[in-house]
């Protein structure tokens, strides 16, 4: 199992790269605007309760790119409107090794409108530990298997 994925601790840290990476790709003065008060606020949460950051598993997000174990993935999609086509929306995606800790262009098998789809479809399961083992496991254990 990945009890550390569902820390308190793996979550804020979760909010520091995704507010880091907002600054990195759109700039300080975005980053610093209110409606990312909950990610700076994330910093001195003391409960999971205080975080607006969850955990998910979702089958066809997973199977729409390929990833290695050290793939670390931000997927941001800020919507202004209902739309993610407004002038003011905004999307990124940025892709690093973990082990190189180089940038790294993926292995795409879907567009990121599809793969938002994918994520907000009632086939994801939000907070669901056995979902999330599941979805990990092959990629986990293919992992350990090569380093054996």
């Amino acid at each position: 199992m990945l009890p550390f994925a569902f820390s308190l601790s793996a979550r804020k840290v979760a909010a520091k790269i995704a507010l880091a990476l907002i600054a990195y790709e759109l700039g300080c003065p975005f980053a610093l605007t209110p409606q990312f008060d909950f990610l700076r606020g994330a910093r001195t949460a003391s409960r999971l309760e205080d975080l607006r950051v969850w955990i998910f598993a979702n089958k066809g997000f997973m199977g729409a790119h390929l990833r290695p174990a050290h793939q670390h993935n931000v997927m941001c999609y800020l919507n202004a409107g209902m739309r993610y086509s407004e002038p003011t929306s905004r999307q990124f995606s940025i892709f690093c090794n973990a082990a190189t800790k180089e940038r790294v262009n993926p292995i795409v098998l879907a567009n990121e409108m599809t793969l938002i789809g994918h994520v907000l479809s009632p086939a994801t399961k939000f907070e669901d530990s056995e979902a999330v083992y599941d979805q990990w496991h092959p990629i986990v254990s293919a992992f350990c298997a090569q380093k054996a």
